[in-house]
C-alpha cells in the first residue's frame, strides 16, 4: 500500500475517534505524524472526532491526545532533541 497522505491519515485518525477505535488511535496518530501533520493539525482532527462521536468516543479521543504526546516524545527522543 502506498504512504497516505496528510489528508488521509488525518481522515482515517477522525474516522477511529468518531467510532471509538481504541486499538486503531496510535497507529492513526503516527501515520498521520509520519505523513507531515502538525501537532494542531491531529489535535483539531481529536477534538472534532470528540465533538462528532459525543460521550462514547470521548475516551478513545483522551487516548489520542495521549498518543499524540507520547509519539511527540518518541520523535524528539529519536532526532536528538
Amino acid at each position: 500500500m502506498a504512504a497516505m497522505t496528510k489528508k488521509d491519515a488525518l481522515l482515517t485518525l477522525g474516522i477511529a475517534g468518531t467510532l471509538g477505535c481504541d486499538g486503531c488511535i496510535e497507529h492513526h496518530v503516527e501515520d498521520a505524524m509520519e505523513a507531515g501533520a502538525t501537532h494542531d493539525e491531529i489535535h483539531h482532527t481529536i477534538v472534532l472526532a470528540r465533538h462528532i462521536g459525543g460521550r462514547p468516543s470521548g475516551d478513545c479521543c483522551d487516548e489520542a491526545e495521549e498518543a499524540l504526546e507520547e509519539a511527540e516524545e518518541a520523535l524528539g527522543e529519536a532526532s536528538g532533541a
